[in-house]
């Protein structure tokens, strides 16, 4: 398995540090990560990063973080009170609902916060039409991260 930590080195985007001719396989977000994202950055919106592989130099994956939440109180109790100890600690992600994408994150530690469609379709209260969700809400517990850095 391909592993961030070991083989890539995480930069900070910026105007010296630039993504281009990044193509992670969807022309919107290879768009926004190539174009918008240092726009999107001057307006306080968020802040990219992006994994570039140390032996090729090639970027192999980018995010943007920004100011964003969910309502844990829309969760079954048990999940709750397991999984969210501390929401100031999980990385959240709305990632595109296709097997490519939600493989790459689960390979990478991400779970699903809703354990079905149905419970996502509920929390934002939509009818749920049968059609499957664009994006799936998706969280990283950083615990993970600082524990396999001692680990190594």
């Amino acid at each position: 398995m391909f592993d961030l930590k070991k083989q890539c080195t995480l930069v900070a985007l910026s105007p010296e540090q630039r993504i281009i001719d990044f193509d992670c396989g969807n022309a919107d977000l290879n768009d926004f990560f190539n174009q918008d994202a240092i726009l999107y950055q001057e307006q306080l919106l968020g802040q990219t990063y992006f994994f570039k592989q140390n032996s090729t130099k090639q970027i192999v994956c980018a995010f943007t973080w920004s100011p964003d939440g969910f309502k844990t109180s829309m969760l079954p109790n048990s999940r709750r009170q397991k999984q969210f100890p501390n929401l100031i600690r999980f990385l959240l992600v709305d990632a595109y609902n296709e097997p490519a994408v939600l493989n790459f994150y689960q390979k990478n530690d991400f779970l699903f916060v809703f354990s079905s469609e149905a419970q996502e379709w509920e929390y934002y209260k939509k009818s749920n039409t049968g059609e499957p969700l664009q994006t799936r809400y998706m969280f990283y517990d950083m615990i993970q991260w600082r524990n396999k850095l001692y680990d190594s």
